[in-house]
């Protein structure tokens, strides 16, 4: 990849010194819960993409529904991933469906039904009607203005002239020969069941406005250019042609000469014709079509329902006669892309046909999931499966290689801790089948155990319950639980008494480490034991066939809760023992409760799927259910009370659903979730906050790349930063609030001096001891700074400050600041736990350069061993007398290579700056960043510059290779 730097006048003289003062910097973090990071999937979104384009300036870019966007700026290499939002900062409403480059920008249109706003002619539209916007951009995408279409009526062109439809949908664009940008589709109505789609449009922006230039009797739906400039277009029984796309002549199919294997079509068969696609190639116009049938329960309406695919191609079908030859097809073959040479159709395979009619199957496993392929230059092609697949091809469809291919995993379910380990379940990145994850550094990376049915003997695991660091789980298994206590790395069976034959439901942990195991809706006794699971026995209970037991555990004061419904959500119970689990039997507090009551006003019937079951340090007990509701109690489960009902207060008609609940920083949080308005496989996320120990809450959206990820579990980590997780392999932390070790992270020191650091005790009880090593960042250890390794120990009690000292090293080479980290862990090795960061500033010129030779740029002259090259400028600071050359020259061969190799400065053009471009060079050698030193020696006839020392520019070249990894005290040094 090729970066280059701006050139900008700023003249760095022999005299300049930076003179930055050490002083330490503040970093407080707002507390836990307001923003969160995403550390593992989600950063590679899977969605389904629905355009795409190479921009100007050569960036792939791919757009879809809610604004998504991926794009990647060295032909695919790598990609970023983003969204279009409005201007309240939400992604746009609707589908992308094409971008084109137009004058130089990028615009696309963006698709949706809205709320009918009435008319003022005709009769009143359906409730909803189709709305157009467009989206343009000057700088590749990264920003984006939105207008809505100007014009929200179609006007219609035959007998009726001037009767409006209204509900402007203009899925397609296109780019004329003569650089007109037309807009072309229908008009849409839509009643929230049914969509109707009247007439075909096409609009022609003029100037600064648009005018509409076509209107025919359906849908237009492709266009191509034909001979010489001509265009063509096609839709739902139309074929069109335009000289400039200005003016529109054509026909409806019905008056066309159809012939299907030498056999003319009837006026009822041409009458059900779409034309899907269109393409001027080989010399012949060729459209496909499929046959449509009428709706059944009203002739009137037309269904798009396949019934045969008929491809037909004429050599001049705007001759008077009209004549169109047809061959039926086995398929349609959606989005035709003419390469000139052949079409091309890749939608669930990549397909090729030389003319239209026989087509072939090049490649089987190109299957991008929407119509998100595109050309790149004349015979390049780029296909986007999702975010984390793309294809591409080089010779017009003909072979396909696949250039991203990841996999970010599928849902990771937070299970719990132990100690400072994380665990968590789901389907790892390199197979399909359910895998067991640690963390040992609070959620920031994840380790896979290895496969569940190979620890455990089951693809599942139930709730967990943590006893003194060891774990009881249900299987999948009717008569055992599994016991770990080693965090998952090994599990022992034990076996319960059961008489159900479906199952055990979740083990909870009673007063003195008893394990309690409901059976499942077919059986009344609970099983306990204990002796960690070695025995059991049986205690009745009331449950009955059609109870489904759900989350439960230990109150307090003896007593046991668990959550029942009957028949998924109706008749929600508390099945409770009051006794240690001696007895059990149902208590109803729900019925009291007025906002459970959703069945046709029924005062005797609640509803509530019940989910899960917490309680928080200080007693209060909560209940979430599966439709957005949050209950707590404060009197262990004899009176609940309804602190959150979000689909009854939070636009409800989306879907609201509890992920998890958690407490950390003396706040509660809700991790919920519900449909974007887009589409129900779209979820936004929030993290209700409550300070007040649940009786109130307030909202705040947790940003995700990804539209499907939805947070459904999560866990409190050993430092206090929560961690949630959702499919799409999705991870996300919020850190705690800054303790007073975290009020100052960030240092900063003069090269060649020392800096110590007082280091508060870490919160945490007991006698501890702390490893710390100084880690390079852009600094190098050994010419930055001195490597250092060493511990911290605090006694029991003991609160006194632990000094560090970080020397660093003067080097004769103009770097600017470079940074270095220090990182604490405990010495067990589990879990790096903060650290700090120090900023060494530099004592040297940023070039040091002869008197009256200057050096332009806007800062350090970076390259890499990855071919990344930097441009910066040379320029004399006064009048030469003759003509003056500067020759370059490098003193460490294989770093840097550069161009030009010399320079010449007349007294005509002393003070306009000249561009000098070095770039890196790959040396295969793992040896960390080098500096080279760049030369300027001039030589003139004249006495200015004649004979001076010669001007030298530092050129950093950073090092590509991976650096030897080892393991030191719980740190990685490199």
């Amino acid at each position: 990849m090729v970066t280059t730097n701006r050139l900008i006048t700023l003249s760095l003289c022999l005299n300049l010194m930076l003179a930055l003062l050490f002083h330490p910097l503040c970093s407080a973090q707002e507390r836990v819960g307001e923003n969160w990071t995403v550390v593992r999937g989600d950063n590679s979104p899977g969605a389904t993409y629905s355009t795409f384009v190479e921009t100007p300036n050569g960036r792939w870019l791919a757009a879809g529904p809610s604004g998504q966007l991926m794009f990647s700026d060295n032909e695919g290499i790598d990609w970023d991933y983003g969204v279009i939002t409005n201007d309240k900062g939400r992604p746009v409403f609707g589908t992308i469906n094409d971008i084109v480059v137009h004058d130089n920008s990028l615009v696309a249109t963006l698709v949706s039904f809205d709320r009918a706003r009435g008319q003022t002619q005709g009769e009143t539209p359906l409730p909803f009607v189709g709305r157009t916007q467009l989206l343009t951009s000057v700088d590749d995408g990264d920003s984006w203005t939105i207008t809505d279409f100007p014009i929200p009526n179609a006007l219609f062109g035959g007998a009726i002239t001037g009767f409006p439809f209204p509900g402007v949908y203009l899925p397609k664009l296109f780019v004329a020969p003569n650089g007109d940008l037309l807009a072309y589709g229908t008009t849409a109505q839509s009643n929230g069941a049914s969509a109707f789609f009247i007439g075909g449009a096409i609009f022609r922006q003029n100037g600064s406005s648009w005018e509409q230039v076509a209107f025919e009797k359906g849908w237009l739906q492709s266009m191509d250019q034909a001979q010489g400039d001509r265009l063509v277009a096609s839709g739902f029984a139309t074929v069109l042609e335009s000289d400039d796309g200005g003016f529109w002549n054509g026909y409806s199919l019905v008056d066309a000469n159809l012939n299907l294997n030498g056999q003319p079509l009837d006026f009822a068969e041409k009458e059900l014709l779409n034309a899907s696609d269109i393409a001027f190639v080989d010399n012949e116009y060729v459209i496909q079509t499929q046959e449509f049938r009428r709706s059944r329960n009203n002739p009137n309406i037309i269904v798009a329902s396949n019934q045969r695919s008929v491809i037909f191609k004429s050599p001049d079908p705007f001759a008077p006669s009209r004549n169109w030859s047809g061959t039926e097809v086995p398929r349609i073959y959606p989005n035709w892309i003419n390469m000139g040479t052949n079409i091309v159709s890749v939608v669930d395979a990549a397909f090729s046909s030389d003319t239209g009619v026989g087509w072939t199957q090049v490649d089987a496993s190109v299957t991008p999931r929407a119509y998100s392929v595109g050309r790149v230059d004349s015979q390049g092609l780029v296909a986007v499966g999702s975010g984390d697949e793309v294809w591409t091809s080089g010779d017009a469809g003909q072979n396909w290689a696949k250039i991203l291919d990841q996999n970010p995993g599928s849902n990771m379910s937070i299970r719990g801790r132990v100690g400072n380990i994380l665990l968590a379940t789901g389907t790892s990145q390199t197979s399909a089948f359910a895998s067991l994850f640690h963390s040992l550094d609070n959620g920031t990376t994840w380790i896979e155990v290895g496969q569940l049915s190979d620890l455990v003997g089951s693809t599942s695991i139930g709730t967990l319950a943590i006893i003194d660091d060891r774990i009881f789980a249900t299987v999948d298994a009717n008569d055992r639980i599994v016991t770990s206590m080693d965090a998952g790395l090994t599990w022992e069976s034990l076996s319960v008494p059961t008489i159900s034959s479906q199952g055990l439901k979740p083990v909870s942990a009673a007063e003195g480490g008893r394990l309690i195991v409901p059976q499942a809706t077919t059986s009344s006794e609970v099983f306990i034991s204990d002796d960690n699971g070695q025995s059991w026995t049986s205690r009745p209970a009331p449950l009955e066939f059609g109870d489904e037991v759900k989350d439960g555990r230990y109150v307090g004061n003896g007593r046991i809760i668990y959550l029942v419904n009957s028949f998924a959500s109706f008749d929600p119970r508390l099945l409770t023992s009051n006794d240690n689990g001696e007895t059990w039997q149902f208590e109803d507090p729900f019925q009291e409760i007025d906002e459970l009551d959703r069945v046709a006003n029924d005062p005797e019937t609640r509803v509530i799927d019940l989910r899960k079951l917490r309680q928080t340090d200080l007693g209060t007990l909560i209940i979430t259910g599966v439709q957005g509701e949050v209950l707590v109690s404060q009197d262990r489960g004899q009176s609940w009370q309804v602190v959150l009902f979000l689909e009854r207060v939070e636009e409800a008609f989306l879907d609201w659903s509890i992920g998890e609940v958690l407490e950390s920083d003396g706040r509660l949080i809700v991790i919920a979730y519900r449909n974007s308005p887009v589409s129900s496989a779209f979820k936004v996320n929030f993290a209700y906050i409550s300070e007040d120990d649940g009786a109130s809450y307030r909202p705040v959206e947790i940003p995700t790349s990804e539209s499907r990820v939805a947070f459904q579990s999560g866990v409190v980590g050993a430092d206090g930063r929560m961690v949630i997780s959702g499919n799409n392999g999705a991870v996300y932390i919020s850190d705690p609030l800054a303790t007073d070790r975290d009020q100052v992270q960030n240092f900063s020191v003069r090269e060649g001096e020392s800096l110590t650091i007082e280091v508060p005790r870490p919160p945490i009880s007991g006698a501890i001891s702390f490893s710390y090593q100084l880690l390079p960042d852009s600094a190098t250890a050994g010419s930055d700074f001195v490597p250092t390794m060493g511990q911290l120990s605090w006694a029991e009690g003991e609160t006194t400050p632990k000094p560090i000292t970080i020397d660093t090293l003067d080097d004769p080479f103009n770097e600017g600041p470079e940074i270095l980290r220090v990182e604490f862990g405990l010495a067990d090795d589990l879990i790096v736990s903060f650290s700090y960061e120090i900023t060494i500033t530099d004592t040297e010129l940023m070039f040091a350069s002869p008197f009256n030779v200057l050096i332009v740029s806007d800062g350090l002259i970076r390259t890499s061993e990855n071919g990344d090259s930097t441009t910066f400028g040379v320029v004399l600071s006064r009048n030469p007398s003759e003509d003056v050359t500067i020759t370059l020259s490098v003193d460490i061969e294989g770093e840097i290579t550069f161009q030009p190799a010399s320079l010449v400065f007349t007294p005509g053009n002393w003070n306009l700056t000249q561009p000098i471009t070095v770039t890196g060079l790959d040396d295969d050698q793992p040896d960390l960043n080098k500096t080279a030193q760049l030369l300027f020696t001039t030589a003139s006839a004249g006495p200015e510059y004649d004979n001076l020392a010669p001007a030298i520019a530092y050129v950093i070249n950073e090092d590509n290779e991976p650096r030897d990894t080892i393991f030191s005290s719980g740190f990685e040094s490199l």
